[in-house]
């Protein structure tokens, strides 16, 4: 699928390349079947190389079934305690505890009802996620919502959900999802398809949409170039 990541060890050291498991394949003589998986792998990373043995962690929605619920984003929080990801034609979001040191994956949150979810980010303070969906009514908009993951218990995030501002794709666009990605700037950058400018969230470690700021025009990208 498209979900991979990579989140530092709590030694701040090694790395974790987190994934996660599509569908298992079985062959019983002429017949193949397949079945979804609700697998995490983590692979930890030293000076020595990989790992051959992941850390495995059944947990969540299993993934497949559509071929397009291979698209969406998987990432992690920058203190890595969390990970996020999109489920995209299931319309679902997940939000899970990562222990950065066991490399285990638990405790799952999910967000349902958000059309091709696809695009997520943390804020740089670990506290606020992003997350996305396209409108119903105009599929080149998308709208974005913050997460308040310091809202409570599992009832309290999932209520938590605000949104903060649409994004707009051009005309030949086919359809209104994005990316969204922190940059080095620590604003986040949120991918327009077929335009030559991004979206841009200046504020996003601040809740509530005026002070975190998403401006649909953010960013002029170099040479008139485009997202595709």
């Amino acid at each position: 699928t498209e979900k991979v990541t990579a989140m530092k060890h709590w030694n701040n050291e090694d790395i974790w390349v987190i994934t996660h498991k599509w569908e298992t394949m079985e062959i019983n003589g002429n017949d193949t079947s397949y079945y979804p998986s609700n697998e995490f792998y983590a692979y930890k990373v030293t000076e020595e190389g990989v790992q051959e043995d992941p850390v495995v962690s059944s947990v969540g929605l299993y993934h497949g079934g559509n071929p397009y619920n291979t698209q969406g984003y998987l990432k992690g929080s920058p203190d890595g305690t969390k990970l996020a990801l999109a489920i995209q034609h299931s319309n679902t979001y997940q939000l899970f505890d990562f222990d950065n040191e066991s490399g285990i994956v638990s405790n799952s949150i999910t967000f349902s009802n958000y059309k091709k979810a696809y695009g997520l980010e943390f804020s740089p303070n670990s506290r606020i996620l992003y997350i996305s969906e396209e409108d119903d009514e105009s599929p080149l908009e998308m709208h974005v919502y913050q997460v308040d993951l310091f809202a409570g218990d599992s009832a309290e995030i999932v209520n938590s959900v605000r949104f903060i501002g649409t994004t707009t794709n051009e005309p030949s666009a086919a359809d209104g999802r994005g990316a969204l990605q922190v940059g080095p700037d620590q604003k986040i950058y949120i991918a327009r398809a077929e335009s030559n400018t991004l979206g841009v969230i200046n504020n996003p470690n601040l809740l509530g949409a005026i002070n975190c700021n998403l401006v649909n025009d953010g960013i002029q990208l170099w040479n008139g170039t485009s997202h595709v």
